[in-house]
C-alpha cells in the first residue's frame, strides 16, 4: 500500500498481546495479537507477525499470518508470505502468487461494512421476490392469467 509520512506505531517481534488495539494512524505488527484491531491508516502485518483478531482498517497489507476476519475501507494487499484463515472484505484487493486465503472475499465499490450489509439485505429481498405466491394451504399458487 502506499507509504505516508506519518507516524508508524510497531507492536515488537517479542510483543505478545491480548485484547483490543485501535491506533489512530498507521500500525506495523511484528510480534502476535490476541484480539480485535481497528486502525485509522496503515496496518502492517509483517512476516513473522501473527494476528488471532478481527481487523478493521483504511487499508491492510499482510506478508504473515491472520485468523480472523478483515474489513479494509479502501484495500488489502496479499503479499507471498502471507496466510489469511478468515473473511475478507475490502473496495480493492491485490494478491500476490504465493499467497493463501481461506474464507470468503468481498471485493468491490461499496463492499465496506456498510455495502456488505447491504448486499445482505438485497439478497434477502431477491430471495423473497422469487420466491413463488402460496396458498393459505400452503401449496404454490396458480400464475394469475390474463384476459
Amino acid at each position: 500500500m502506499a507509504e505516508s509520512d506519518e507516524t508508524t506505531t510497531v507492536i515488537a517481534a517479542e510483543a505478545q498481546i491480548k485484547g483490543e488495539l485501535i491506533f489512530q494512524g498507521a500500525a506495523s505488527i511484528l510480534g502476535k495479537v490476541d484480539g480485535k484491531i481497528t486502525a485509522k491508516g496503515n496496518l502492517h502485518v509483517a512476516e513473522r507477525g501473527t494476528c488471532k483478531a478481527q481487523i478493521d482498517a483504511d487499508d491492510v497489507e499482510i506478508d504473515g499470518t491472520i485468523e480472523g476476519d478483515v474489513t479494509a475501507t479502501q484495500g488489502v494487499q496479499l503479499n507471498a508470505t502471507a496466510q489469511v484463515r478468515g473473511d475478507i472484505v475490502a473496495e480493492k484487493m491485490i494478491t500476490a502468487e504465493g499467497a493463501t486465503i481461506v474464507g470468503h472475499i468481498n471485493v468491490g465499490p461499496g463492499a465496506g461494512k456498510d455495502g456488505a450489509k447491504a448486499a445482505a439485505a438485497k439478497a434477502v429481498e431477491v430471495a423473497a421476490a422469487t420466491r413463488p405466491a402460496m396458498t393459505p394451504g400452503g401449496h404454490p399458487a396458480e400464475p394469475a392469467s390474463i384476459k
